[in-house]
């Protein structure tokens, strides 16, 4: 699969849409309704993007999904993609969760019915895995892709000391994400240049932000129980960011319900640029049929 040279979006995007947080902020999403020539299936895949990436990262698997009759609602995380309002920083770890439970009942208030499955990418994952164990009764199914539960990817020692001091001194100061080098997602080179060029990555974060994902890191570490939900993890083989055999580890102790395991061998981190020889949608869907609640 070769990508168009241009900015992003690689594919594209339906008309984005905003919801009101409680708090007054209002993020983006995007929604692909199932296609017309297809029966719906009565599932909604809401998706989680990664901390550096955006929902039009992968508007080409919720495509994908979408035309398989599949309802796909891709949300943005406060302060990424084309956010431009508090750029890179959170008020919290817990904010970010409830920004996607106070969406999902939203949503399901003015469509009831149906299956929901929450699907996180990357480091997206992380905050899947934290609203399933929160508010388990909001989803009937949790799709892990290549979660950043476990990151091989740190910050050395002073720069780490310095985040810790700017989060008590001057929370909003900015660092480097790092994950500078577009070869930890992916080994094709259009899909590299792709990721240079795409003027909607979040390059920085907040000293605050960074702290959060901490934080978040250690609250998922200490739950002893988790969601009882069917589960389907799915991890990458030739992993540069993430520690896909201490990820599943973990997974697997959280997960009380069915999981599914599908790992991809020759596969990097981002599965979406990995082209039609990782066919990691056609396995998330035989995953969702099996999942899936009868049509009303």
């Amino acid at each position: 699969m070769r990508v168009d040279k241009r900015p992003c979006p690689p594919f594209p995007l339906p008309s984005g849409q905003e919801f009101r947080c409680s708090d007054g902020h209002r993020i983006s999403y995007y929604e692909y309704p199932p296609h017309p020539q297809k029966t719906a299936t009565g599932i909604n895949l809401v998706v989680l993007h990664g901390i550096q990436s955006h929902a039009g990262w992968y508007s080409g698997s919720c495509r994908e999904f979408s035309n398989l009759g599949h309802r796909v609602l891709a949300l943005t995380r406060r302060g990424s993609g084309i956010d431009q309002v508090h750029r890179g920083d959170t008020p919290g770890w817990r904010r970010l969760v409830l920004d996607i439970q106070e969406f999902l009942l939203d949503q399901q208030l003015k469509r009831p019915g149906g299956t929901w499955v929450l699907m996180g990418i990357s480091w997206g994952g992380k905050l899947a895995a934290a609203l399933a164990s929160r508010c388990p009764d909001l989803i009937e199914g949790l799709a892990l892709v290549c979660p950043g539960i476990e990151p091989k990817v740190g910050l050395g020692f002073f720069t780490r000391l310095k985040i810790l001091f700017s989060r008590l001194l001057r929370p909003s100061s900015l660092f480097p994400i790092p994950l500078d080098d577009p070869g930890f997602f992916t080994g094709k080179p259009d899909w590299q240049e792709y990721i240079r060029q795409d003027p909607f990555s979040l390059r920085k974060a907040t000293a605050r932000f960074l702290v959060e994902s901490v934080r978040l890191d250690l609250w998922l570490r200490m739950q002893s129980r988790g969601w009882k939900v069917p589960t389907f993890l799915l991890l990458a083989g030739q992993e540069r960011i993430v520690d896909s055999a201490l990820t599943r580890t973990r997974i697997e102790g959280w997960a009380e319900g069915p999981i599914a395991v599908r790992e991809y061998p020759e596969a990097n981190h981002t599965l979406e640029f990995e082209g039609p020889e990782i066919p990691w949608v056609e396995d998330t869907q035989v995953w969702l049929e099996q999942i899936a609640a009868p049509v009303s």
